[in-house]
This record gives structure tokens, sequence and C-alpha cells, in this order.
């Protein structure tokens, strides 16, 4: 009798003891999974969230110091013309100074005769005055050469092209209208000069002296800011 007793008894213990061992193991690994889930780095946030923290809000617009944009302008005054135009700048001296590269391309409408292209491209340096976080104002002035084309209204007849050379100036605004992105008006008085031409029907012509022409030009567009 007593040998089954401690025979029952040896039994009890050693499933006793497997239970304590598996319990032990279930243990560690629950203990082990939970330190990685706790030290891995939270996963990446999505391709869209990362774009937008890049772009500049609409109140940090003017703190970019790189613009690019496109608009449409007018010529009012010697000549009529209207056209569109791109332009790219560069703030170097922050809220304080920056220049403007641009090229604009016009159909001119003159009492010449046949159809004219203007192609003018130059800079401006100018200096903005902010009058709010989101509005400010600059003036402007620079140089700029003006290709223009001139053709006969026959076909295959000689044109009569020249390049006149300018100096402008004038005043424009800027709004931060959302994100990075800025409406522009600006106007702009300019003075060029280059030599008288006509285009007859068959025949363009260039002479040697030089005249001086004065136009009005409106322009209007949108530009993105970027660069930090």
């Amino acid at each position: 009798m007593r040998r089954h007793l401690f025979t029952f008894a040896a039994r009890i213990g050693r499933s006793t003891g497997a239970c304590t061992a598996f319990a032990a193991a279930l243990a560690i690994l629950l203990f082990s999974g939970s330190a990685r889930a706790g030290g891995e780095d939270p996963p990446p946030a999505p391709i869209a969230e990362q774009s937008a923290r890049a772009l500049p809000k609409s109140a940090d617009v003017f703190s970019q110091p790189l613009q690019v944009g496109a608009y449409t302008l007018g010529w009012v005054g010697a000549y009529d013309a209207t056209g569109i135009g791109g332009r790219a700048r560069w703030e170097l001296w922050q809220h304080k100074a920056g220049l403007d590269l641009f090229g604009e391309a016009l159909m001119v409408s003159w009492p010449g005769g046949g159809s004219r292209h203007d192609i003018p491209i130059g800079f401006n340096v100018y200096a903005p005055y902010a009058i709010g976080s989101r509005v400010r104002v600059r003036a402007m002035g620079g140089f700029c050469a003006v290709f223009s084309f001139i053709t006969p209204a026959e076909q295959g007849a000689p044109s009569s092209n020249d390049v006149l050379f300018g100096v402008h100036g004038g005043l424009g605004l800027e709004v931060a209208v959302a994100g990075p992105f800025v409406w522009f008006l600006d106007a702009q008085a300019i003075w060029y000069t280059g030599h008288d031409r006509t285009a007859e029907a068959w025949s363009g012509s260039i002479s040697g002296s030089l005249s001086q022409a004065v136009v009005f030009q409106p322009s209007t567009g949108l530009a993105l800011a970027f660069g930090r």
C-alpha cells in the first residue's frame, strides 16, 4: 500500500513540475515579446503626411528664399500687347532685398504693318515691405532686352527684327493664399529704345535712327515658394 502511495505521489510531483516549467517558459516568452514591442521605433509617417510637413504654411511663405511663378501680362501706351511670362526669384537678403529673373512672350498691336512678336528677358531688383503676416508690397526696378520680330503679311517676305533695350520700375503686391503659394500683382512702367522699323506687304525695313517708347505693364500670376 505504501509503495502505491509513493508511486502516485511521484507521478503528481512530475506532473506539477512539468506544469510549473511550462508556465515559467510561457511567462518568459510573453515578457520578452513585450520588451521588444516597447523598444521598437514607431512606424514611419505616411508619405502624404511627410510631404505636407515639408510644404511651408501660408504664414511662413515669405520666409522661403526661392520662388518660381507664371503670369499673364499686357502693355498699354505706345503699343498694346498681351502675353504670358515666367519668373524665378531669389530673396538673397531675407525680408530686405531680392532678385527676379524673368522671360516673357507678347503679341504686339502696332501701326507699322505686319505681325509683331516681342520676347523680353531681364531682371528686377526689389525691396519688400510686410504689411501683415500674409501680405506685403515691394518696390522694384531693373533692365531688360527685348527680342522683337516683325513679319510682313506676305509669306516668305523679308522680316525686320531688332533687339531693344529698356529700363523699368514699379510696385508689386503679394498675398500668401494657401500653403506655399503666393498670388501677386505687379504694375510697372517700361522705357525702351530701338531702331525704327516698318513691314510692308512684301518687305520689312530697319532704319538707322533710334526711337523711344514707353508702355505701362500690369501683370498678375501665381508663384510657388520653397527652399527652406
